[in-house]
C-alpha cells in the first residue's frame, strides 16, 4: 500500500495539489475515489472522511493495514506539525507513508482567509473563518500556520510545493507530483488535465499570486509586514530552497524581487502616518 497525507497551509493551493494527486491515485487504482473507499474499507468507510481535522495514528495504521499493496489512498488535512506523533514523522521520513505539503506568503494567506470570512458571514455560515474582519486579528493564526508550514516543508521524505510553483509553474508542479507518486511517465498528461480543470476547482483562487499587494490597503500591508516579519524571512528562504531543488531558482528570484518592488511602490503611494 501507499498512504499519502496531503497536508497544506490553509489557502495555499492545497486543494489544487490534492485534486491532481487524486486524479493520479484514480489512475493508479484504476477506480474512482469514492468507489475505491467503499471497496477497501467496507463497513469501516465512515472512519475515513474526505477531510481530516487531524490524522490520528489509529486512522493511519488502519489505512496502512487495509489499502492493498499496489494501491494509493489520500488523507487530506490542514493539521499542524505539532499534532503529528514522533512515529508518524518517522513513517514519513522512512517513506512508508508519503507526504504532500503546500505553503504560501503569510500576507496572501491572510487575504484569502479574510475573503472566505466575508463570504461566510454573507451566507450565514459559521466555520472557523467567519469571525475575522481585519489583518491584525489574524496575527496568531497566521503565525502558527506559517510556522507549521515551514516545519512540514523541512520534513525529509515529503514533497513540499510553494504556492508560487503552483501558480507560476503549474505544469512543472504537476509533473513533479507525478514523479513523487511513481507515475512520472504520465506527468505531462496530468498537467494538461489540471490546466483544463483548474477553473472549476473549489476553494482555489485560480493561481493569483501576491494578492495582498492590490487587495490590502498600504496600512494593512505594513501591519502584516510587522506582525509576521520573521515568518516572512523563513517563507522566502523556503521558497528559494524548494524551487531551486526543482530547477526553478531563477523563477523564484524573479517572483520575490518583483513582489518586493511592487510592495515598495504600493507603500510609497501612501506614506505611513507620523
Amino acid at each position: 500500500m501507499t498512504v499519502y497525507i496531503a497536508q497544506g497551509q490553509p489557502k495555499s493551493g492545497s486543494t489544487f495539489v490534492f485534486m491532481a494527486a487524486l486524479a493520479m491515485a484514480e489512475q493508479i487504482n484504476q477506480c474512482e475515489y469514492y468507489e475505491f473507499k467503499k471497496r477497501v474499507f467496507g463497513d469501516r468507510v465512515e472512519e475515513f472522511p474526505d477531510f481530516y481535522d487531524t490524522v490520528f495514528e489509529e486512522q493511519l495504521d488502519a489505512a496502512m493495514a487495509l489499502v492493498p499493496e499496489d494501491k494509493v489512498f489520500l488523507m487530506k488535512t490542514h493539521m499542524g506539525y505539532d499534532e503529528a506523533t514522533p512515529r508518524m514523522l518517522d513513517l514519513i521520513r522512512s517513506g512508508r507513508v508519503k507526504f504532500l505539503t503546500t505553503f504560501r506568503d503569510p500576507r496572501d494567506a491572510a487575504v484569502a482567509i479574510l475573503d472566505v470570512a466575508a463570504k461566510e458571514r454573507a451566507a450565514g455560515e459559521d466555520r472557523w473563518f467567519w469571525k475575522y474582519h481585519e489583518v491584525s486579528q489574524l496575527k496568531n493564526p497566521i503565525h502558527y500556520q506559517s510556522e507549521m508550514a515551514y516545519l512540514w516543508s523541512q520534513l525529509e521524505g515529503g514533497l513540499s510545493i510553494p504556492y508560487y510553483m503552483i501558480a507560476c509553474a503549474q505544469d512543472a508542479c504537476v509533473e513533479r507530483l507525478a514523479e513523487y507518486m511513481g507515475i512520472g511517465w504520465a506527468g505531462k498528461l496530468f498537467a494538461a488535465q489540471m490546466e483544463a480543470r483548474k477553473r472549476s476547482l473549489p476553494e482555489y483562487n485560480k493561481g493569483r499570486v501576491d494578492r495582498f499587494i492590490d487587495d490590502l490597503a498600504p496600512s494593512e500591508i505594513r501591519v502584516g509586514n510587522e506582525l509576521w516579519a520573521q515568518r516572512l524571512r523563513y517563507y522566502d528562504s523556503e521558497v528559494r530552497r524548494v524551487m531551486a531543488e526543482n530547477g526553478l531558482a531563477m523563477l523564484a528570484e524573479h517572483l520575490i524581487s518583483r513582489r518586493d518592488r511592487l510592495v515598495a511602490e504600493r507603500l510609497a503611494s501612501e506614506p505611513a502616518a507620523t
